[in-house]
């Protein structure tokens, strides 16, 4: 095109190669299983995950990527944490989500949130990990989160941004505190859902909490009393 070279990749991505200049990236996306993670940074951009182990954030305005990194770097190895589960066990097992991407469920994300005020970028993966990253760079890891014990499919700030709530297919919300220093500790869950939990609204005062569960139960509980 024009004496260029436009070149598009199995991974999604589309660069340009110009003469004497480096390849420039000019579009890219997901490629592998489905998009399911999405939250909206502000007015202009908004960040994307997906069962291919990639966290996109796009500019609305030039609907082209600004910043991306992966779920995780670190390959399955032998034990629990990382057991891998063929493809006929996928469709059947209940702790993991059926997908039809061919990474383990640690490279796999459902749930993704983002908070300008305190510059963090959260991410579950498809085993209940939550990662705590920066929100400019979303290779550094600021802290892990291992209390879910299956995977997430929700996830949101409280209005007030010193909370953040976790639904996930355990059957259970966890609320954590954050601290002035940005820090999360558990500050409590609430585990009356007989089924998986999705999805969490926060009242306008960041008081009280209302989740629905996969049994079509919505339920409300208080952050105060911890009920």
């Amino acid at each position: 095109m024009n004496g260029n070279i436009i070149a598009g990749l199995r991974n999604g991505m589309i660069f340009e190669k110009r003469q004497k200049e480096d390849p420039r990236l000019i579009s890219s996306s997901h490629y592998n299983g489905e998009a399911w993670a999405l939250c909206v940074v502000d007015d202009e951009h908004v960040i994307t995950s997906c069962d291919d182990n990639l966290i996109i954030m796009y500019d609305i305005n030039t609907m082209r990527p600004v910043r991306g990194g992966v779920i995780s770097s670190k390959d399955p190895k032998a034990g629990k944490e990382f057991e891998k589960i063929d493809k006929a066990k996928r469709k059947t097992h209940t702790n993991f989500p059926s997908t039809s991407s061919p990474l383990n469920y640690n490279k796999q994300s459902r749930a993704i949130v983002a908070s300008k005020k305190l510059n963090h970028l959260v991410i579950s993966n498809n085993m209940g990990k939550i990662s705590v990253r920066s929100l400019e760079n979303f290779e550094e890891k600021l802290q892990t989160l291992k209390d879910p014990k299956f995977y997430c499919e929700v996830m949101k700030y409280s209005p007030c941004e010193k909370f953040l709530a976790v639904g996930s297919h355990d059957m259970a919300t966890y609320i954590y505190s954050i601290s002035e220093d940005g820090k999360y500790s558990l500050y409590c869950h609430f585990n009356k859902h007989s089924s998986y939990v999705s999805p969490i609204d926060w009242s306008s005062y960041s008081q009280s909490i209302r989740t629905h569960g996969g049994e079509h139960a919505t339920l409300y509980f208080s952050i105060e009393t911890k009920e």
